[in-house]
């Protein structure tokens, strides 16, 4: 069947071990920007860096398991199965996730500093470094994408 602008619609599958291999690249690309965000930090020890890209690796194949798998399912029963989807579904995650961490659970785990200028600086960095965090995540999410999924014949 053809769509209103008279191409055939792309249409993608996967299988359990393309998302298998999907997650552990996730995985292992959170833990080389873990072990760049130590290296910035001022540990340059190729120890110190291993132990943190593999630390990053396993924590970041935990998260996406637990978190970003019923999501994906959803997306997924949805219909929802291309580039596109898998970049604002990983991005608005990342944003939610890093933006409730950064003010300490939306300011409901504990309390902000009370000086309303604080707490409008605190916000507005909260949201700048939740945004490059989303935008990386999206890239990230896009490399999943492409490799569990494949274009249906």
């Amino acid at each position: 069947m053809k769509a209103a602008n008279g191409r055939l619609p792309r249409v993608y599958g996967t299988s359990i071990d393309r998302a298998g291999y999907a997650i552990a690249a996730g995985g292992i690309c959170t833990g080389a920007l873990v072990a760049a965000l130590v290296a910035l930090g001022g540990q340059h020890g190729m120890a110190a860096l291993g132990i943190a890209w593999a630390l990053g690796s396993v924590f970041a194949m935990l998260g996406i398991t637990a978190v970003v798998t019923p999501i994906w399912l959803a997306v997924h029963a949805l219909g929802w199965r291309g580039p596109v989807a898998a970049a604002v579904t990983g991005a608005a995650l990342a944003l939610f996730v890093f933006l409730g961490a950064q003010t300490h659970g939306f300011g409901m785990l504990r309390p902000l500093p009370p000086s309303g200028t604080a707490l409008a600086y605190r916000w507005i960095s909260a949201v700048a470094t939740s945004l490059i965090c989303a935008a990386i995540s999206a890239a990230i999410a896009v490399l999943m994408w492409r490799i569990a999924y494949r274009r249906v014949a």
